[in-house]
């Protein structure tokens, strides 16, 4: 699964290596659809494509596939996932609904393990500081 096991000096804790988890829109494209998904891989291809031609795309970072693995792993939900899925018939609309409700309630629950909080508020303390220094030396600085 890509956990690796980091001690410091008093605990031993499991954590995921930091690009298993987020990685920065500007170092993804399309090529990272199995690792980032669609939306993800497309926003950073527009970064890449359209930050030389002067189009302003946000910035960012996606969570991975890894991540969503590492979620289902450590908050134990494989097996409540596979229990919701068990009788799915994509042909039965309303079956195929209701199991789609079902997960999405059971993921929306969940709480995530908090090396990922930890790690995420990490990842979104350093995106807001570079995004406000980019906005003071625009607005500064025009």
């Amino acid at each position: 699964m890509g956990l690796k096991t980091l001690s410091n000096q008093k605990t031993e804790h499991q954590v995921l290596p930091e690009q298993a988890l987020v990685l920065p829109l500007e170092k993804v494209g399309i090529a990272d659809i199995p690792i980032v998904g669609g939306k993800n891989a497309s926003l950073g291809e527009m970064i890449q494509q359209l930050k030389s031609k002067g189009v302003k795309v946000p910035t960012g970072f996606a969570t991975t596939a890894e991540a969503y693995r590492y979620f289902v792993e450590a908050a134990g939900l494989e097996a409540q996932l596979r229990l919701v899925f068990a009788d799915l018939d994509i042909e039965d609309m309303n079956n195929l609904r209701q199991r789609g409700k079902q997960a999405r309630s059971l993921m929306l629950q969940t709480p995530f393990p908090q090396e990922f909080r930890t790690y995420a508020l990490y990842k979104i303390t350093i995106l807001c500081t570079n995004v406000n220094t980019l906005f003071q030396a625009f607005v500064y600085h025009p």
